[in-house]
């Protein structure tokens, strides 16, 4: 760990919700550390009036005081060169000053992200599963078989974990797994959806379904549904849309070079 930040100790993440709280994008991934809900790493300058936040899955935030040598704290971490991250880091930058930082360092990319959020206190979308497909909420059994890019596996530390606090429901072409929808990220008010269709059954409102059952279930623990893709991702955007959602706003991604 590069000696510009330190690892806070996970009883201390609490300490931090004043921080995670002034972020407006995303916000549901930092919160389900410091809250408790998922694993995922807090870091501090050694001044502690910066935070750095990064989730299982990847997403990784700034908070407070983010001054130059900060930022280069975190580039260091982001470009890698000893290769010792485990697993990917994409920063969430939402101000043009911490964008215009990163646009100036080698090795690195920047994309956009669009945020969806859901204003209705009911589901609005209702819809049939075509003949022989059934609706299931996730096991055990089920999770094992799930392959996919967006899957539980990605955002959380292990089955019994999401299966103890998170939540998700599966489409079923009779054994077949063919769409699901889950809670990527869950806070103490949000819960940011994923989904996934098997190709070889796209274009069928699968995921549709199985994403309106996970606002059902949302609204129903009082809780608020939110949504967001990357900003090339039509199909996503489109599902947002169909099932309720509203686009809400936008940030800049930063990635490695070499994650792609």
């Amino acid at each position: 760990m590069n000696m510009k930040l330190q690892i806070v100790n996970p009883e201390q993440y609490s300490m931090y919700l004043q921080h995670i709280n002034t972020i407006d994008h995303g916000n549901v991934y930092p919160l389900s550390i410091a809250e408790g809900f998922q694993h995922g790493e807090i870091y501090e300058s050694l001044d502690e009036k910066s935070a750095f936040i990064w989730h299982r899955c990847g997403f990784a935030f700034v908070a407070g005081v983010c001054d130059e040598p900060f930022l280069e704290s975190v580039y260091e971490l982001l470009i890698d060169k000893n290769h010792t991250n485990q697993r990917r880091m994409i920063l969430f930058a939402e101000h043009a000053e911490i964008k215009d930082f990163f646009s100036e360092k080698a090795g690195v990319f920047i994309e956009q992200r669009y945020f969806f959020a859901y204003r209705n206190t009911q589901p609005t979308y209702l819809a049939s599963l075509p003949d022989g497909f059934t609706l299931q909420e996730m096991n055990a059994a089920l999770l094992s078989r799930i392959q996919g890019k967006i899957t539980p596996h990605f955002s959380w530390n292990s089955e019994e974990e999401f299966l103890k606090k998170g939540k998700g429901f599966c489409v079923l072409h009779g054994e077949i797994i063919a769409a699901w929808a889950f809670s990527a990220a869950v806070s103490s008010k949000e819960i940011d959806i994923g989904v996934e269709t098997y190709p070889c059954y796209r274009n069928q409102g699968l995921a549709a379904i199985a994403a309106a059952q996970m606002i059902r279930y949302i609204l129903e623990q009082h809780k608020v549904p939110v949504w967001a893709c990357h900003a090339q991702n039509a199909a996503s955007q489109a599902l947002a849309k169909k099932i309720g959602f509203e686009k809400c706003g936008e940030c800049f991604i930063i990635k490695n070079e070499g994650i792609g």
